[in-house]
């Protein structure tokens, strides 16, 4: 006959160390995950700044994705602005958190008007109108003279329009949910379980 002894207390210990390891494992896999989606965003709706080609429609030299559908890049401040933050869990929590977004008010706010677009563009937001114009700024070539026509020659730098309609072209919400239906967040997350598991097998 076969006795088969279950030593609780090993049990118990086990169990008690899973989430004690799992929470900085699960972190470094978020902090992976945010990584990705700001570079993605960055990459496919921002551009990236060694693809310079020229935008006849705004008159200056600007960022152009692969895709065509983002946005030209002449600051940076909106690629910079998207930020990923871990946190450690609270109150005897041990998962911790991510968020992902951006670094200030003014900055979502702008953003927000790139992911959702304006109505003359098919977007769900009003078209933007000047008071009485819109001055759009024109990026200097190298030989230090501005890229196309400003209105009016001593208004050389930037363009006057009355409106501007913009289309919904950030796709953050989009590039989130795709990453995580195609199983990146998941993936990270199996990641983070497999080495909790080894580590806890590696020490007894």
């Amino acid at each position: 006959m076969l006795n088969v002894t279950i030593d609780d207390k090993r049990v118990q210990a086990l169990l008690t160390k899973f989430p004690q390891r799992m929470g900085p494992n699960l972190k470094r896999g978020f902090v992976k995950f945010g990584a990705a989606v700001v570079r993605t965003v960055t990459r496919e709706s921002l551009g990236v700044p060694d693809d310079r080609v020229p935008i006849p429609a705004l008159g200056g030299l600007g960022v152009r994705p692969a895709s065509s559908r983002g946005l030209v890049r002449r600051t940076g401040s909106l690629a910079r602005g998207l930020i990923f933050k871990t946190e450690d869990g609270q109150n005897g929590n041990t998962e911790p958190s991510i968020r992902i977004g951006f670094l200030t008010p003014r900055i979502a706010r702008y953003a927000r008007v790139h992911e959702l677009g304006t109505v003359g563009k098919g977007g769900r937001l009003p078209d933007i109108y000047g008071r009485p114009y819109l001055r759009i700024p024109l990026r200097v070539n190298k030989a230090g003279s501005t890229v196309g026509a400003a209105v009016g020659a001593e208004r050389s730098g930037f363009v006057l329009l009355r409106k501007v309609s913009i289309p919904p072209r950030l796709h953050f919400f989009a590039t989130v949910n795709t990453m995580i239906s195609q199983g990146s967040l998941k993936g990270f997350v199996k990641e983070a379980i497999d080495l909790t598991l080894k580590q806890i097998r590696s020490t007894g």
